[in-house]
């Protein structure tokens, strides 16, 4: 969605309309004045921050967070009095040293950032994230929302002598996202998230950063070695899965050409006397090695590259099995404080039976597995022993892939099958190193860089698994047919759900106007849910990855135009939208019947 669809969004709710609201999303969409305080001083009470020469500074974002009005706010950008901004630059002190950062952004501490922020619990949240899924702004979720106006998410605790005290756990950036604020460490000591600091910007690229352990450091050593970790903001994302698709496009466009030349390149490679990158040349070998392995990412969808990955011990697929006893006790405590129906079998494997929604009746397993890491492979990094020969001859590839998933494909492309048997026999027999060697022969960098140099545009290996997503996808919707029409029953709970936890929080249900929104942002999410189910599902295994996943990341979105799902999808959505909502929510109480009426008075 672009930023017109996306005003035009927040324009057509009734609850949007305010123009300081439209103000504060239009901050994510173009370029804000910093303006320094030697020649424009901050606003009253407004308290600015250092710049990259360190120059104190502020702008309306920083501003309006500390409580300015807009009227201080235009005041002082305009500039003040020579005498009033001389004062201003004697009251705060400014460093000798003026080093140049290494970021040309400005993060201040949580604590700080958070300073006279409005404060929200989570059971006041729900209703903003519903309100925000309504617009379009949102999956319903804290870490897919974006925010209209900036606040401090809280808990409330006791300390070590029972008192209740008030603790922050979460901060939206100046771009509206919700990030977690706590320093917090695993079981076994690993710093996850520390020192957190926020962008005054709304503009700029990076909004909050913290450090966290550097986990291979970790895994080998036990100790922390912290690192940096940035956050990007909403318009950056938006642009990088724009680009994402882009390349997309260029992949398809030069498929053809770049598989003619792979297929020479296997039988007759021939030595590259520039390539994209540095310029430097490529030899006839390793040409031929990542031929070889682009044909085979062509051919499996599988990852180009392997690595240390997060596994559960969930005891599938060759895992180890092992539950986390504290947490176990937490999930159990959750379950019975919501009355939900659950079992532990023998293993200490719980399963919750929800009394709704699609998984009803079904047993859901909610165990919380111990995780650990471990060794994952792909294409590059391929060992002898993840080539399988079945007994009728046929070739596979088994091998665990990232969060220890397992990868099990057959390869029926008779060359490529060749190939890999020939490798696998020819390193066998050189013994323990020979096992211990990379079946492909060139590495991930290499692979990529002869895709570029081929196709003479900025194409990586990865691409290949977006490009069979989206083909499997379109196959998978040719086959369809028609959008997946969701239940008016299922619509219909959702609604009431939602209706009655408004009234539970506020005191009363939804209005007219917010009911149509919450309407069609039920109607969104039950379509999403569709397309996972029907499409999602077929694509996810080629991938082997989740359905949620696979639509979400590998499926270009224009498969839901060219189709003609999407335009289906926005006439359901009007027509649930126009129907009488506020007599789904409150039906009228059934009338008894004269019959049964007549028949109490004979009674009497």
């Amino acid at each position: 969605m672009n930023i017109v669809k996306d005003i035009e969004a927040f324009l057509s709710s009734e609850a949007l309309r305010s123009r300081e609201l439209f103000s504060r999303f239009a901050l994510l969409h173009k370029q804000e004045e910093w303006y320094y305080v030697r020649t424009h001083p901050a606003p009253p009470g407004v308290t600015p921050v250092q710049g990259p020469r360190r120059a104190w500074r502020w702008n309306a974002t920083l501003a309006r967070r500390q409580g300015a009005t807009e009227e201080s706010i235009a005041a002082a950008a305009k500039g003040e009095t020579a005498e009033q901004a001389t004062a201003q630059a004697v009251a705060i002190p400014v460093s000798e040293a003026t080093p140049v950062d290494a970021e040309l952004s400005d993060f201040v501490g949580w604590e700080e950032w958070a300073k006279g922020l409005p404060q929200v619990s989570g059971a006041e949240l729900k209703p903003i994230l519903r309100q925000q899924q309504a617009i379009g702004m949102g999956n319903g979720k804290e870490s897919g929302t974006v925010f209209a106006s900036p606040f401090a998410k809280i808990r409330k605790t006791k300390d070590s002598s029972g008192k209740e005290i008030t603790q922050i756990v979460s901060v939206t950036t100046a771009d509206g996202q919700l990030v977690p604020v706590r320093d917090t460490a695993m079981a076994d000591g690993r710093i996850t998230r520390a020192n957190v600091q926020f962008n005054a910007s709304s503009s700029a690229k990076y909004q909050y950063r913290y450090d966290s352990a550097d986990i291979d450091h970790f895994v080998k050593t036990g100790k922390n070695r912290l690192v940096e970790t940035k956050g990007t903001s909403v318009e950056f994302n938006k642009g990088k899965a724009g680009r994402k698709f882009g390349k997309l496009a260029d992949l398809t466009d030069a498929l053809p050409d770049i598989r003619a030349t792979i297929t020479r390149d296997l039988r007759k490679p021939q030595a590259l006397s520039s390539t994209w990158n540095n310029g430097s040349p490529m030899g006839a070998n390793t040409v031929r090695g990542a031929a070889f392995a682009a044909a085979l990412i062509d051919h499996t969808f599988k990852r180009v590259g392997g690595g240390v990955s997060w596994a559960v011990k969930d005891g599938k697929e060759g895992r180890p099995f092992g539950i986390d006893a504290d947490r176990k006790k937490e999930v159990i405590k959750g379950l019975k404080k919501k009355g939900d129906k659950y079992s532990v079998n023998s293993k200490g494997q719980i399963f919750r039976t929800p009394s709704r929604g699609k998984d009803k009746g079904k047993k859901v397993d909610v165990t919380p597995y111990t995780k650990y890491r471990r060794e994952t492979y792909g294409i590059t990094t391929l060992l002898p022993k993840h080539i399988k020969v079945d007994s009728d001859g046929a070739v596979r590839l088994d091998f665990p892939g990232k969060d220890g998933i397992r990868n099990n494909v057959k390869v029926t492309d008779p060359f490529l099958a060749k190939q890999l048997t020939q490798r696998k026999k020819a390193l066998e027999s050189q013994g323990p190193q020979g096992k211990k060697t990379n079946v492909v022969g060139v590495k991930e960098g290499s692979v990529n860089t002869y895709l570029k140099t081929i196709s003479g545009k900025d194409i990586s290996a990865h691409k290949f698994r977006h490009y069979h997503a989206t083909r499997l996808a379109l196959e998978a919707v040719d086959s369809i047919g028609d959008a997946p029409s969701i239940s008016t029953q299922e619509f219909n709970k959702r609604l009431i759900t939602a209706n009655n936890a408004k009234k539970r929080a506020d005191g009363e249900g939804y209005s007219k106007n917010e009911i149509e929104d919450i309407a069609r942002a039920i109607v969104k999410d039950l379509q999403n849910r569709k397309v996972i189910d029907t499409v999602g599902r077929r694509v996810a295994p080629h991938l082997s990855h989740e359905p949620e996943e696979s639509v979400k990341t590998y499926i270009d979105p224009i498969v839901w135009d060219e189709s003609g799902w999407n335009e289906q999808f926005v006439d359901e959505q009007d027509k649930y939208a126009a129907k009488n909502l506020l007599r789904v929510v409150n039906p009228p109480k059934k009338r008894k019947s004269r019959k049964k009426t007549a028949v109490k008075r004979a009674k009497k």
